[in-house]
């Protein structure tokens, strides 16, 4: 078995900070779209894996690599349950029979992580995608520190094949795989200490002392203006401290350098600034509400000998006995003054305030609970054997954080103490139970925040994440919001990671409506375990619940709670669909423009079900609306529907040429006996598809890929101002409900794509225009103009758009 742990386990705290520069990590969003999925549905690389080992499987696709994000179904034998050589080995030998559709050589994977979980017989397995050359340049003596060093090449930052396996069966797979990265020029000219002096100087607190980890070197995927781009960068870590004349700039910094061009792509900060002895500790929070516990694990010293309390807080010593706070999983350190002690003449002793502060006593209970949590909920994440250091009473305020130890702040600023907060508590020690359960401290960021998010709940009830950590009583965040990936990522990772928290909450609370409380806690806690140990991204974070809940090792026949996932997950705009839409969806390409001597003109689309376990979606009709130029009312066509397509076909029309719109709608029935109807496009009568009948001579064809036509833009009327003319030949960015992606290739013309100080929508009271060269029609009498449109504008009374 192969265990790769990243050393140095980065920072993390509670609560945005203003003082510190928070960073994200290089992470990608995902967006799919039904028209592209379709297209990549039916490459010949796709289909070839359908018609052999992956028949009946469904695939979600990486729409800027065109390799599948997420793919699944019946399960694959590929080798002996338990033997780890057999199924890796099983593996590989699978994906180089399809090696166009892993979109790079086999021989650039290597084995990254196989882990073996016996009590349900599943592997996780990552192959790292690496490129040729050297992981360090020659000559540059820097201590090594682990990020995939052992490969010995450059590693594509989160390129890699994910396999989850269960009794020897694949049934999950993600091909997250970079097929442009091989061809980055892999000797870098800027050398690894040049690259640590731009990321020292040109990053945040240049003045400030950086110890240096070390440097190595990494492909870099950027997905910049809807395309990707692939740089050979430096990732250089440093860390700083507390510094005498410029106060609290800690940090554990990861800074990505252009190995060639020596810029800097992207600084990132993994500190992220949120956030019988019995006890008298606060119950969960601030506000004056206290209990007493017992306190377990503590370390009791009598004349000539020791003791351990048992979680009852029970010990057996005689006489005089002396304790700190402190036991074989934790020790207490308190930042204003001396560490708190206690003595008493033996039998029972309740430990209060005027033997130590309410911080220590109060971080002491609270990080033996969540131990606990995990090792009744997620025993197979094994925890460091090192013991965790609090240091509570920090002179700073508003915060918390977590460096490999847990650190909270004093009172001050409007804020309570925070190592007086349970909630903070678990919060900091669930950042590392995250690396410890993932194997390696490099994760998603916004998933750790959830996950400390997710364990603060799950112990508390309540979806308010740390009230009275403000004096007033507020809370930090709340999770019962409905973020939906990926229209409200914006990049900050708190509430990033309310997707993924939110998620698990509204997991949690549906369970508890369908199996009662009792058992609702247990599953969600497993099931949130199980997925955590997966190293999930925010993207792929249902995908791995639903591993989580498989129970035979085939995910073509749903789990035991598949739609209860598929329902919470939706929410949030996570699902098998990967836009959080319904279950049932149509596909299909326009009709091409026909002939006028047919007598009818073809139409198919394809049903979509991405969980027949959880909708019957029996179809029961379907039907054809369709206008001939742009006739006032839609005739109708009766369509053939089965469980894969439907089918038929429109009438022909009298009279050509004519231009005729249509769409398409589908009736089903689900597994409640609900009626409903699916309908493609999604806009039907709004913004149908149309062709054309007739004899057509192709007189001029313009796509903008080698060039923009020639085309020219001007402002016809409104203040002359920056942006007024917006008209731009460039990748679309999905910005302001835009799409990100061309309908073909990657450009277009278009109104404000976004880039530099453009923000994706028009500016008031401005009228522009493009116009296209002059095109040559003579000996043409009857013209008919196509062209693929996205238009999104304000109501018609206020905004129109034209073609003339």
């Amino acid at each position: 078995m192969i265990t790769l742990l990243a050393l140095g386990l980065p920072a993390l705290a509670f609560a945005p900070s203003d003082s510190v520069y928070i960073g994200k990590e290089p992470t990608r969003i995902y967006r799919t779209h039904t028209e592209v999925q379709r297209q990549l549905r039916q490459s010949d690389a796709w289909q070839r894996f359908r018609d052999g080992a992956g028949a009946g499987w469904m695939v979600r696709f990486d729409e800027r690599t065109g390799t599948p994000l997420r793919a699944w179904g019946a399960g694959i034998d590929i080798g002996d349950p338990t033997d780890e050589a057999s199924i890796v080995s099983g593996l590989r030998q699978l994906l180089s029979q399809h090696a166009d559709l892993v979109g790079v050589p086999v021989q650039q994977l290597r084995l990254g992580r196989a882990y073996y979980d016996a009590d349900t017989a599943s592997w996780i397995l990552r192959l790292d995608q690496v490129v040729p050359g050297s992981n360090r340049a020659t000559g540059d003596e820097l201590d090594e520190f682990e990020y995939f060093a052992s490969h010995g090449q450059p590693v594509v930052w989160r390129g890699a094949v994910h396999a989850k396996v269960r009794y020897g069966k694949l049934v999950q797979l993600g091909l997250q795989t970079y097929p442009g990265a091989s061809m980055v020029p892999a000797t870098p000219t800027l050398s690894a200490r040049a690259a640590i002096d731009v990321a020292i100087g040109d990053g945040p607190h240049p003045e400030a002392v950086h110890d240096i980890e070390g440097a190595t070197l990494t492909v870099l995927p950027v997905d910049l203006g809807g395309e990707l781009q692939h740089h050979l960068a430096w990732m250089v870590r440093t860390e700083t401290g507390e510094d005498a004349t410029l106060g609290d700039v800690r940090g554990k910094w990861v800074s990505f350098i252009d190995a060639h061009t020596g810029a800097l792509l992207n600084v990132h900060n993994q500190v992220h600034y949120f956030g019988n002895v019995y006890g008298e500790h606060d119950t969960r929070t601030v506000n004056g509400d206290l209990s007493v516990s017992p306190m377990p694990a503590l370390t009791v010293t009598g004349t000539g000998s020791s003791d351990t309390t048992d979680g009852e807080g029970s010990y057996e010593l005689a006489g005089t006995v002396t304790a700190v706070l402190n036991g074989p999983h934790f020790r207490v350190d308190n930042d204003r003054g001396s560490d708190a002690e206690l003595s008493w003449g033996g039998g029972e002793v309740t430990w209060t305030d005027s033997d130590g502060t309410l911080a220590e006593i109060d971080t002491w209970v609270f990080l033996h609970e969540i131990r606990e949590w995990s090792l009744d909920y997620a025993p197979d994440v094994t925890l460091p054997d090192e013991k965790l250091v609090s240091t509570v009473n920090i002179n700073s305020s508003c915060n918390a954080y977590y460096d490999g130890n847990v650190n909270f702040y004093r009172a001050g600023s409007g804020c309570n103490n925070t190592g007086r907060i349970r909630d903070v508590n678990h919060h900091e020690w669930g950042h590392g139970f995250h690396y410890y359960a993932a194997w390696s401290s490099y994760v998603d960021g916004s998933v750790g925040e959830g996950v400390g998010d997710t364990l603060a709940f799950l112990n508390s009830n309540d979806p308010i994440i740390a009230p009275y950590f403000m004096e007033s009583g507020s809370g930090i965040r709340r999770v019962d919001t409905d973020y939906r990936y990926p229209e409200d990522v914006v990049g900050a990772v708190h509430q990033d990671g309310l997707i993924f928290g939110g998620s698990f909450w509204d997991l949690w609370k549906l369970f508890e409506d369908e199996l009662g409380e009792d058992v609702a806690f247990g599953l969600t806690s497993e099931l949130f375990g199980r997925t955590v140990q997966q190293n999930p991204e925010l993207a792929t974070a249902y995908d791995d619940t639903v591993v989580a809940d498989d129970d035979n090792g085939d995910l073509s026949d749903g789990t035991p709670n598949l739609c209860t996932i598929i329902e919470a997950f939706n929410r949030h705009g996570l699902g098998p669909s990967g836009a959080g839409g319904g279950l049932v969806g149509l596909a299909m390409e326009g009709v091409e423009n026909q002939s006028p001597d047919l007598a009818e003109y073809p139409v198919l689309a394809e049903v979509l079900v991405y969980a027949e376990s959880c909708v019957t979606a029996t179809p029961e009709a379907g039907t054809v609306y369709y206008t001939v130029d742009d006739g006032e009312t839609w005739e109708t066509a009766d369509l053939s529907a089965d469980a894969e397509s439907v089918e038929g076909a429109i009438p022909a029309v009298a009279d050509a040429p004519a231009i005729v719109k249509y769409f398409v709608e589908m009736d089903y029935e689900t597994s409640d006996g609900a009626a409903e109807t699916v309908t493609v496009p999604p806009g039907g009568d709004i913004a149908p598809f149309t062709f054309v009948v007739g004899d057509l001579t192709e007189i001029y064809c313009e796509d903008f890929e080698e060039d923009d036509g020639g085309y020219t833009h001007e402002l016809l009327s409104g203040e002359d101002a920056e942006g007024a003319d917006d008209w731009m030949w460039d990748r679309p960015r999905g910005l302001s409900e835009d799409p990100d992606y061309a309908w073909s290739g990657s450009r277009v013309w278009g109104n404000d794509l976004g880039g530099g100080n453009y923000n994706g929508a028009y500016q008031a009271n401005k009228h522009n225009a493009l116009f296209s060269t002059p095109i040559d029609v003579s000996g043409h009498d009857s013209i008919i103009v196509q062209y693929r449109r996205w238009l999104n504008v304000e109501d018609s009374t206020y905004d129109q758009a034209s073609v003339t």
